[in-house]
């Protein structure tokens, strides 16, 4: 992947009470949860990860060996909190 892609995550609280949360990427919704229990404050952690998803594997994950260094930059973080 060599292009830049803009990835949103938005955190809410929906009309039942619930905690729900959104993934975008390029302002493309690809997918939503609504969590059945809330989750305590959040931390953000980004890192570079060279596992795949395998539902034949152990775990449902493998580790690929990359043969070229791998990087990632990123060029904004904004966090906000809605309404306020």
């Amino acid at each position: 992947m060599n292009d830049w892609f803009l990835q949103s995550i938005v955190w809410s609280i929906d009309s039942n009470g619930k905690d729900k949360v959104e993934f975008y990427i390029n302002t493309n919704k690809v997918a939503d949860f609504t969590l059945n229990n809330p989750l305590p404050a959040l931390s953000i952690e980004i890192w570079l990860d060279s596992s795949l998803i395998d539902p034949e594997a152990p775990g449902g994950v493998t580790v690929s060996q990359p043969e070229e260094e791998q990087f990632m930059d990123i060029d904004f973080l904004s966090v906000v909190q809605p309404g306020i």
